[in-house]
């Protein structure tokens, strides 16, 4: 069954180029296209898309209503966020909010595909721009990082470092031989051991304590 797309970004020519870089791609179905500002929740709950790709900008020029609006709709639909501009800032606050990936609009077709199909599984995904700005802000001391990877054990920082680049655990345990059943074990001592509980904020965490290579 194909990946079902709702594109809404503000410009229409942007809009429409998204969405017929997504159709031409026979694993995806563009459900739906919104090119205005004001993105129609009633359209969104009608059309049920598995992914949603949006626009930073694409609500009301406001960024407490753009979060505001991922973090409602977080729970039922995956959310991929397209930025012309990009800030540490965005990203992390996007992410907060409940978006699985965040690609720039300087990016490859390759990674707007790759976030789709992502967050159509419900793993996370950064293009290579948003990952070097996340990692700019690795302003943690060595002793700490040194601390937090301490407390995990090899197998655990091997599944972390693969959930934060986006595997999902099927992928993860045929990356590490082993069963999927063990890679949810894993994944949830990891977040109980560093208090997180969102596959993005893994990918943070990663980050911010140079366990990935960006």
């Amino acid at each position: 069954m194909p990946i079902r797309i709702f594109v809404a970004y503000n410009q229409k020519v942007i809009a429409e180029g998204l969405a017929a870089i997504l159709r031409a791609d026979p694993a995806i179905s563009v459900v739906g296209v919104c090119d205005s500002h004001h993105v129609d929740l009633s359209q969104i709950e009608t059309l049920m898309p598995d992914v949603i790709v949006i626009g930073s900008n694409s609500v009301h020029q406001n960024g407490d209503a753009f979060y505001g609006l991922i973090s409602t709709h977080a729970a039922r639909n995956h959310f991929v966020v397209m930025s012309s501009g990009i800030s540490r800032l965005l990203i992390s606050d996007a992410l907060k909010a409940g978006a699985k990936a965040h690609v720039c609009m300087n990016s490859n077709v390759d990674d707007l595909l790759a976030a789709v199909r992502s967050a159509a599984v419900g793993s996370s995904y950064l293009c290579e721009r948003s990952l070097h700005e996340l990692a700019s802000d690795t302003d943690e001391s060595l002793s700490q990082a040194m601390a937090v990877k301490r407390a995990l054990g090899q197998r655990e920082t091997q599944v972390l470092r693969l959930v934060a680049v986006g595997r999902s655990s099927k992928q993860i345990a045929r990356n590490l031989d082993i069963s999927p059943s063990t890679v949810e074990v894993h994944r949830r001592n990891i977040m109980r051991k560093l208090g997180l509980h969102k596959a993005a904020d893994l990918t943070r965490f990663a980050i911010r304590h140079q366990m990935i290579s960006v």
